[in-house]
């Protein structure tokens, strides 16, 4: 008897989850900026509150038509709302929609310390309803809910992402997962009858995976429009510039009674970070979706600290450069960048190439695509580069060995 009553309510739960999930709405009624108001509740600045897009208006829009793309790249400044935006969308997914998500950090040690500390009650707290739906398998790492799921996995780990169907990728902190790892977790969505790629991270690295997948999308940007002149400006735009022009203080900010203003960096009239704004595609025609979401478009930030911290920097070229990554969400490693083909090229030297050299040393680098290159010496000093070279590894063995020999 007891056991009878125990199966019983068993599927009374069920049917409860499925009551729920086969009354969801259709694609074609997206209403995740409303589900996420009312079923997430945040802490920001000490205070839990239902979520709310007030200081966060820019991000608004980008959630109106996160159901639109199947690839989304987030070229981000720091600690500007985005992950807790796609911790919610992770939920929605599976309670609202009936689809499999996954949410995606670098490595597996990070996924416990994260499930602990942004999906409870320190960061991101669900409702009632939520609670209700969703059973937490931490030693699994992941939830079910009812027939669906939300994964946790730790991407960079091959064995992470084997046996897994999904239809839904969230990639938190792209710029360190392994290129290869994304094409793997990406045929996950092959049965998927719309498989959608989300990812984001700030970049350090000019042409690192966030960047890049900005640079191939669509390249969104937040405009200001003056309501006295009518011109249209970019801030994170201006503010490089006026870095690299040493400029002290960017053209589009002005100190009032001790407090830093955006203003119309033509005319002087003071801009409405909430209200005049929008978001504008340098490409509209590209496939890929993408944005550029600095700091400084977000109302929620303090302008005021902004404004201290990109002053105290204007002498430290270190610290200047992490404020264009983290403030602007453009790339800039400062001092450690990495060498790419610019460099290589700034190095070349005319050179006459000689039959016998004091000594030299020259190396092959064998990947997707073949690296030679040869050094010449004299002494202990580095004389010149006499030859940097690639090419695809298709090309015929015989080629290879040819353009390789001819430069011993």
């Amino acid at each position: 008897m007891a056991a009878d009553k125990e199966l019983y309510a068993k599927l009374s739960k069920a049917l409860d989850v499925h009551q729920v999930k086969t009354n969801r709405k259709s694609v074609g009624e997206w209403n995740f900026p409303d589900w996420i108001a009312s079923h997430i509740h945040v802490k920001r600045a000490g205070h839990t509150s239902a979520y709310s897009f007030s200081g966060y208006e820019p991000l608004l829009e980008i959630a109106r038509h996160l159901h639109e793309d199947e690839m989304l790249y987030l070229l981000k400044g720091t600690q500007i709302g985005i992950s807790t935006l796609f911790i919610a969308l992770s939920l929605y997914f599976p309670y609202w929609r009936g689809l499999d998500s996954a949410y995606c950090l670098p490595d597996k040690v990070n996924i416990k310390p994260f499930m602990k500390t942004r999906f409870s009650k320190e960061q991101v707290e669900l409702d009632e309803t939520l609670r209700a739906a969703y059973n937490m398998h931490e030693s699994d790492f992941y939830y079910d809910c009812g027939q669906n799921f939300l994964f946790f996995i730790g991407v960079n780990v091959l064995t992470e992402q084997l046996t897994k169907p999904l239809e839904k990728i969230i990639l938190d902190e792209v710029t360190v997962i392994n290129v290869d790892a994304i094409e793997r977790i990406e045929e996950r969505m092959d049965a998927a009858s719309f498989p959608q790629l989300f990812a984001f991270a700030r970049e350090i690295y000019p042409g690192g995976p966030a960047d890049a997948g900005f640079q191939s999308g669509r390249q969104n940007v937040y405009l200001y429009k003056c309501s006295g002149c009518g011109h249209e400006q970019n801030l994170e735009e201006i503010f490089y510039q006026s870095s690299l022009n040493k400029e002290p203080v960017p053209r589009c900010v002005r100190q009032s009674c001790g407090r830093w203003r955006i203003i119309c960096e033509k005319c002087g009239v003071a801009t409405n970070r909430k209200r005049d704004g929008r978001w504008v595609a340098k490409f509209p025609e590209r496939e890929i979706n993408s944005y550029r979401i600095p700091q400084l478009i977000i109302p929620g930030m303090d302008l005021d600290r902004l404004m201290r911290r990109w002053l105290r920097s204007e002498s430290k070229r270190s610290k200047r450069a992490k404020l264009h990554s983290s403030t602007l969400g453009i790339p800039d490693a400062g001092d450690m960048q990495r060498i790419d083909k610019s460099t290589l090229v700034n190095l070349k030297r005319d050179y006459d190439m000689r039959a016998v050299a004091e000594w030299s040393v020259g190396g092959m680098d064998m990947g997707d695509t073949c690296y030679i290159v040869f050094m010449e010496f004299e002494g202990e000093a580095l004389k010149v580069f006499p030859h940097i070279d690639s090419f695809r590894k298709v090309c015929p063995p015989p080629t290879l060995v040819h353009r390789s020999v001819f430069f011993d």
